[in-house]
């Protein structure tokens, strides 16, 4: 790790003499010492483990801080620095324990199909797939392509295009997904079910 920071979903609070909490949606996590409570500032991400050394520096024991870091690291509060998504998004990801710079490097590699069968508009949940990161190809979807995902948005199980097209799916060996009719003002900022369902389908993170 060269440059560490809390994962961007955390809200880091320090609270002298001696106690840093970091502040979820889900819960709050308390770490105490003066170890935890010197090194915190420093893991924002623009300072690498070398700097924060040189910071701490007659402080602390260089064995702490590496103790430290690799503590906070093996319980999935600090993460590598990368800036290849949106604060935001990068919050999004971690929240669901997914590595940004993984999360970026997995949606590098595949494309989400979204086709509609039913009174579903697919714009507004294409637009919130980009706003993650997320490539989304042209609707008329093609189940013999196997390089990218499908997600299929229906107002009703029981409409009948959906039984062809898992006939196909099945055909094809190919995985999709279904969700049926969502909140479109779910766009910005906002926690959904179906992007988590998202995450655990493709998440072969």
């Amino acid at each position: 790790m060269k440059k560490p920071r809390f994962k961007t979903h955390l809200r880091v609070e320090s609270i002298e003499p001696n106690i840093v909490y970091l502040l979820n949606e889900h819960s709050s996590i308390v770490l105490k010492g003066s170890l935890y409570y010197q090194i915190a500032p420093f893991l924002d991400g623009n300072h690498t483990v070398g700097e924060i050394f040189s910071k701490l520096k007659g402080q602390i024991p260089l064995t702490d801080i590496y103790y430290a870091l690799n503590k906070l690291k093996s319980k999935g509060y600090i993460t590598e620095s990368v800036n290849n998504f949106p604060p935001k998004v990068a919050a999004f990801w971690e929240l669901l324990n997914v590595e940004s710079q993984v999360a970026f490097k997995r949606l590098q590699e595949i494309v989400v199909s979204v086709t509609s069968f039913g009174d579903v508009p697919i714009e507004p949940f294409i637009t919130a797939l980009q706003s993650l990161g997320i490539q989304v190809r042209d609707s008329q979807l093609d189940i013999q392509d196997s390089k990218s995902l499908a997600v299929v948005l229906t107002d009703d199980y029981l409409q009948l295009d959906l039984q062809k097209f898992n006939q196909a799916a099945m055909e094809a060996n190919r995985p999709w997904l279904l969700v049926k009719r969502f909140i479109p003002n779910y766009v910005s900022g906002s926690n959904c079910h179906e992007f988590s369902a998202l995450r655990s389908w493709f998440g072969q993170f």
